[in-house]
């Protein structure tokens, strides 16, 4: 996928300070029609946060993105306007809102993300792509996907992201670190969560890696929507189809029954 810099844009995926819990956007980033895997988050109809989407029917976004309110949906499409409904949401079992830890999350789609997913990856270093929605600088210019270069560095569970020259800012919280392999796949290899009040020092990233990879492969692994691991709301009302006819297994009891006899 290709790379476009040029404009300011913090890409902070929380911005405010180290240990908030508010979302960023990419600074020294430019406007982005190409990574059509990166969406919004939508809560009560107004943009919270960035995701990418992993699987046909699941988004990887940051856990602390959830405590403004449920996601509704996620927004894709070149300008982030087309909606796709959320089923459920599914926070990492190590996710520690007061540190930070673990700061993961996936959103279990409706119905197919009409975008190919994005596959999973690593890095320790280097430079990397930073992607979202957010502002360019706090409170400005947020809303438009864009994308940029910061430098990664970090063999633990976070990607320090330091200016190269982007950075994420408000409203990338969520957003994915990409990583172009040798093999010319763009990959997934962190998830943006917090990051300085400015959008202009640093931000971290949640690599994922060890337990968060633990935590999200069983998404990318079978189809979240009849998977067992998952719960899936449903219409008040509705029934299990194979509830609607019980006399069927009764017949078929007493047609063995009497088979048997003879």
């Amino acid at each position: 996928m290709r790379r476009r810099m040029g404009i300011h844009a913090c890409f902070v995926a929380a911005a405010v300070s180290f240990m908030t819990t508010t979302a960023a956007a990419i600074s020294h980033g430019a406007g982005d029609v190409g990574d059509l895997a990166v969406v919004r988050v939508i809560a009560h109809g107004s943009t919270v946060c960035s995701g990418a989407v992993i699987a046909r029917r699941a988004v990887l976004t940051a856990a602390h993105c959830l405590e403004d309110g449920t996601p509704d949906a996620v927004g894709v499409g070149e300008a982030g306007d087309a909606e796709v409904a959320v089923a459920s949401v599914h926070v990492a079992p190590s996710f520690d809102p007061a540190t930070l830890a673990s700061d993961v999350a996936v959103l279990v789609l409706a119905s197919d993300a009409p975008v190919g997913p994005l596959e999973m990856g690593d890095a320790q270093g280097g430079p990397v792509g930073v992607a979202g929605f957010g502002d360019l600088s706090p409170g400005k210019g947020g809303g438009t996907r864009r994308r940029g270069t910061s430098a990664a560095t970090g063999d633990g569970p976070l990607l320090l992201l330091t200016p190269a020259p982007a950075l994420p800012c408000i409203g990338d919280s969520g957003g994915p670190v990409l990583l172009l392999g040798e093999d010319g796949v763009t990959r997934v290899v962190g998830v943006i969560s917090h990051g300085d009040g400015a959008c202009a020092r640093e931000a971290f990233a949640v690599r994922v890696t060890g337990p968060v990879l633990a935590f999200v492969q069983p998404f990318l692994d079978v189809d979240p929507l009849t998977s067992s691991s998952c719960t899936v709301s449903r219409k008040s009302g509705d029934a299990p189809k194979h509830a609607a006819a019980p006399w069927l297994f009764f017949f078929v009891l007493l047609l063995v029954l009497a088979t048997r006899r003879r």
